[in-house]
């Protein structure tokens, strides 16, 4: 507290006359880009290489007066005038650290707050206050072109997100109040866009909390101050600049949350006035706010699908018919083959929605329909556009995702056209376009179709085993003969793992040759394979076929015991390979469970030391010891092989050296206790397994007290709560007489 007399400068104005009308501001120089492709992939606007200059008395004069009429102007000309306005020469300049050039006072503000920030990681309460409270007095006291600039600033970011995490709910409301004219000023740029996101946030908490109806009061008022804001950006103006688009997209997440039906209906007919009025968007060159817009209206469909608002489905299908150019029908998928009453109108034009699909944002927009879009809707879209033209699709980057998600949609009669389309009628070319990464993807959705709807013709099914011998175990397994070399262990990659896991899923006579090439694996690069990101999956997906599939038996169950547990166990230090162990657990029974868990006492101290197998074998073992008692301690052996283990585990690396007399006499007493129990727990299992019942229902027992100390907790935080906003008047009263006392 003593050091935050430091933040405050003669250098910073105390009023917002800092300047004589006679004197003249040094002017803010900044930096331009042109209009090209390199502008939008670094999140900035197309401006003018012209650069602007501004003097305080011409800010005055010509913004802070008449800020509505200025926003008028600006707004209702084109896209791209706002870089004529003085706030707008500030909006989303480069966010470099030299680009954006603040004055002195504004830089020495900020390396003094963030010297305070940095010298400690923890600050009490009274300092939280006292430095939001210091930091608000000094951002109240500038205008609105230097605050804009401090918002818009990447190094002032951190600064306000402490001020707006510290604040108390009056000085949140009051740098709320001070800045509701910045609101569209501030979507623009990419820090305080930020900072928008973050108020949101705290506005939503609050409109949630019904304790305080006061403070729930001040937050809608603030959000209808924001969307007012946002509804002054006319036309493509949100649109052309890809901060701003993000954050109204963030922003309608925040009232499709808060079930305000009516001003998300308003902002989607904004959206469908957009559509109507630029119909032929990705038809010739594409404009660049067609990327934002595209992103934007995606993330609120989603989001609309995912909370299925009932009030807003007449407008959704009024959104989707103006993106395809025709109407659509969504309602609740249907895998029956059969298709309904829907029918394509004679009207609807092929090239929209095919132009559409060679876009990567627009492609997205179309392969979520089909996603979300009934069945009898996409067979009848399918039908008429997009059969005939499946191999010009698949040949684009993008289109092969649109082809992916066409055939997951469709039904059994179409798919069958489809699959014939795209292999020529000739199943066997699967294999040849297994080998063009661009069709890699489509390959995995024929697979998982012919799974889906069990296709049992001879051709298609010996293209897969061809594909599964000759392509996949080639590629995949190729090395598996060569165990010592460890670059050979990551041959796999995510296509191979989709294609691998889709024909697991399969026919059992196309998933045996797979099986028998695991098998035929070396021990040591199965291991390897455990560890692998990619190849851990592809031994989780086989692991699940031998125990739980059709063509799992004992003998596989066994071999998978016999050969490789010791494998398995090497691999737990890794995270993947912890997956691995951890899974192969889950699906054995208690007798298979014990041969695994003995390799793992058997095993290194480097695998005892792992914080992934300490986790899994507590679970495991302690969980079952009193269960399967006759398992674990039939011989006294295992039992001094357990206590050995679990002394090897928490003592520290380089032997007993620290170990007294004491801890060795209690360790003895131990083991003859160990023996004991041993023939008790031998002749008493009957007993056992009447204490895992009740064991279970103590269990049970616990969670409920635990969930009703967590609802204990909740409301003594909201007690809390209050009686802190109660304190406040106090604290400020006090914090004034100890600055009085200070000076």
């Amino acid at each position: 507290t003593p050091h935050l007399h430091l933040l405050v400068s003669p250098q910073m104005p105390r009023n917002h006359n800092k300047y004589n009308k006679n004197t003249r501001k040094r002017p803010f120089q900044k930096s331009y880009r042109g209009t090209d492709q390199s502008s939008y992939e670094t999140g900035n606007d197309d401006y003018s290489n012209n650069a602007s200059y501004y003097s305080h008395n011409d800010h005055h004069s010509s913004y802070s007066n008449n800020y509505d009429d200025h926003l008028q102007q600006s707004f209702a000309s084109p896209v791209g005038t706002l870089k004529n306005t003085p706030l707008g020469s500030i909006i989303n300049a480069d966010t470099s650290r030299n680009a954006l050039t603040l004055p002195e006072s504004l830089t020495s503000f900020l390396e003094r707050a963030s010297s305070l920030l940095s010298s400690s990681e923890s600050f009490s309460s009274e300092f939280q206050f006292q430095f939001a409270h210091t930091v608000q007095q000094q951002f109240v006291a500038l205008d609105d072109k230097e605050r804009l600039m401090l918002l818009n600033h990447p190094e002032a970011l951190p600064l306000i997100e402490r001020l707006i995490l510290w604040s108390t709910s009056d000085l949140f409301y009051e740098f709320l109040h001070a800045n509701a004219n910045l609101w569209l000023f501030m979507s623009y740029g990419e820090s305080s866009s930020e900072i928008l996101k973050k108020i949101l946030l705290h506005l939503q908490t609050d409109m949630n909390d019904d304790s305080d109806h006061t403070q729930k009061l001040k937050a809608q008022v603030h959000c209808i101050k924001m969307r007012e804001a946002l509804e002054k950006a006319k036309d493509l103006q949100l649109f052309a600049n890809r901060n701003s688009a993000l954050f109204l997209s963030h922003y309608l997440r925040h009232e499709i949350v808060l079930r305000n039906a009516d001003e998300v209906k308003r902002h989607l007919e904004h959206f469908e006035e957009i559509l109507k009025a630029n119909a032929d968007w990705f038809l010739g060159e594409e404009p660049v706010w067609i990327r934002n817009f595209s992103t934007c209206l995606l993330e609120s469909l989603k989001l609309l699908a995912e909370t299925r608002v009932e009030s807003l489905h007449g407008i959704c299908n009024a959104l989707w018919d103006s993106i395809f150019g025709f109407h659509v029908e969504l309602k609740e998928r249907t895998d029956s083959s059969a298709t309904s009453s829907y029918k394509m109108p004679k009207d609807a034009s092929s090239g929209h929605i095919l132009d559409m699909c060679c876009n990567k944002e627009s492609s997205m927009i179309v392969k979520y329909f089909f996603k979300v879009g009934s069945t009898s809707c996409a067979n009848a879209i399918f039908g008429a556009i997009f059969e005939g033209k499946l191999q010009k699709l698949i040949s684009y980057d993008d289109g092969q995702f649109v082809a992916a998600a066409i055939l997951k949609a469709i039904s059994k009669d179409e798919f069958a056209r489809a699959f014939a389309e795209i292999t020529d009628n000739a199943p066997e070319n699967i294999t040849q376009m297994w080998g063009e990464n661009r069709k890699r993807n489509t390959v995995i959705s024929l697979v998982d179709g012919c799974a889906k709807f069990s296709i049992q013709e001879k051709a298609i099914l010996k293209a897969f085993k061809d594909l599964a011998q000759d392509t996949l175990v080639n590629y995949l397994l190729s090395k598996r003969n060569n165990p010592r070399n460890r670059d050979t262990h990551a041959d796999f990659d995510r296509f191979g793992v989709k294609l691998y896991v889709a024909l697991l899923h399969f026919r059992p006579s196309t998933v045996k040759p797979l099986l028998e090439e695991l098998e035929k694996m070396h021990p040591e690069r199965f291991a390897q394979l455990c560890t692998d990101k990619w190849g851990s999956f592809v031994v989780d997906e086989w692991i699940k076929v031998v125990y739980t599939g059709s063509v799992g038996n004992n003998k596989r169950r066994r071999l998978v015991l016999e050969k490789f547990q010791g494998s398995v166990v090497r691999a737990v230090c890794n995270p993947y390979g912890s997956r691995v162990f951890e899974n192969l657990l889950e699906l054995s029974d208690p007798s298979q469970q014990v041969p695994l868990l003995n390799e793992y006492i058997r095993g290194e101290h480097e695998c005892k030391r792992s914080k992934f197998a300490r986790i899994i074998f507590s679970k495991y073992f302690l969980r079952d010891f009193k269960i399967n008692a006759n398992h674990w301690v039939s011989q006294q052996k295992k039992a001094r092989k357990v206590s050995n283990m679990f002394s090897d585990i928490f003592t520290p690396k380089g032997g007993e050296k620290g170990t007294t007399d004491k801890q060795a006499a209690q360790r003895k007493d131990d083991a003859k206790k160990e023996e004991e129990e041993d023939t008790e727990l031998s002749t008493t299992n009957a007993e056992h397994h009447q204490e895992a019942s009740s064991s279970e229902e103590a269990d049970a027992q616990t969670k409920k007290l635990r969930k009703k100390e967590k609802k204990l907790r909740k409301k003594e935080k909201k007690a809390h709560k209050k009686r802190k906003r109660e304190n406040d008047d106090d604290e400020e009263e006090d914090t004034k007489k100890s600055k009085k006392r200070r000076k």
